[in-house]
């Protein structure tokens, strides 16, 4: 069912159905979205008409917060934490802490033109938990991304070690042309699997994490020969034209609460311009 349809369901008209998506009044899982056509199951629509205005896609949203920490929704566009160098941005950390009034310690970071869920430590204790637990491997990442090309269909596991300077000045696999003197080489692990390919050009595909190396997700599969769109950094500019910002959303987090050991699961579908360019290129083939 498209969204519209089942805001109307819900008895708004469409005046109301367009106010309450142009200010994020309308989430989909744990994720605002303004796209009004986007196919989804109705029971796991949520209207929230007292939800601070947001402008979707632009703005942060709040997804999760208790006591020791925050899950927030981050658009692309926007730095995760201060950057040397920019300190006119703005950033997630600094943004989010204005809104709740306190500081805020950042634990892990999504890159700038990344969009997706991340977890914010409320205090400096709950920090260096949370980061023994992002060492450990104890939280479950994934992500989305559309990559180049036909990918392969059945899963696999990509395994290599990262190092600061391969040999041409970028991050990536350590080999016989990396720095001998870098020390920075780290194990990475990737799993991978198809899920939907988008005619010949393009796939959209699934990558869980089990380490969580910068850069990790677009090395890994640049290296596999399918680069994320719009990342020119490691896919060239061919690739880096073919879209405004990486194709590359963190669709779930979950973890044990640092405090109760609950068991937390967020999910935040594709954001709105990927979900849009997925749902352009399927028209394509049903065209041609």
């Amino acid at each position: 069912m498209r969204l519209v349809d089942h805001l109307r369901d819900l008895g708004l008209s469409g005046r109301e159905a367009r106010a309450a998506l142009t200010r994020g009044k309308v989430w989909y899982r744990d994720a605002p979205t303004c796209d009004p056509i986007r196919e989804v199951e109705p029971a796991l629509v949520r209207y929230r008409p007292q939800a601070p205005n947001i402008t979707v896609g632009r703005d942060p949203a709040i997804v999760y917060k208790d006591a020791a920490l925050v899950v927030v929704w981050k658009p692309a566009g926007l730095l995760s934490v201060p950057a040397v160098g920019r300190s006119q941005a703005a950033n997630l950390i600094e943004v989010v802490s204005g809104l709740l009034h306190q500081q805020l310690f950042a634990v892990h970071r999504l890159d700038e033109l990344t969009s997706g869920l991340m977890v914010i430590a409320r205090t400096a204790a709950i920090q260096e938990r949370m980061r023994s637990m992002f060492a450990a491997h104890e939280l479950e990442r994934r992500y989305l991304a559309i990559v180049k090309g036909i990918f392969p269909t059945k899963p696999m596991t990509l395994r290599s070690v990262i190092v600061r300077n391969r040999g041409d000045g970028l991050r990536g696999r350590a080999d016989e042309d990396s720095d001998p003197e870098d020390p920075t080489g780290r194990e990475a692990v990737t799993h991978v699997k198809l899920v939907e390919q988008l005619g010949s050009q393009a796939a959209l595909v699934e990558a869980q994490l089990e380490t969580g190396r910068t850069h990790q997700v677009r090395i890994h599969l640049a290296e596999l020969g399918h680069p994320v769109l719009g990342d020119s950094l490691y896919g060239g500019h061919g690739v880096g034209r073919t879209m405004p910002r990486y194709a590359l959303h963190a669709t779930v987090l979950g973890l044990a609460h640092p405090v109760t050991s609950e068991a937390l699961r967020f999910e935040s579908p594709l954001a709105d311009d990927l979900e849009k360019y997925v749902r352009n290129m399927r028209r394509r083939q049903i065209v041609c």
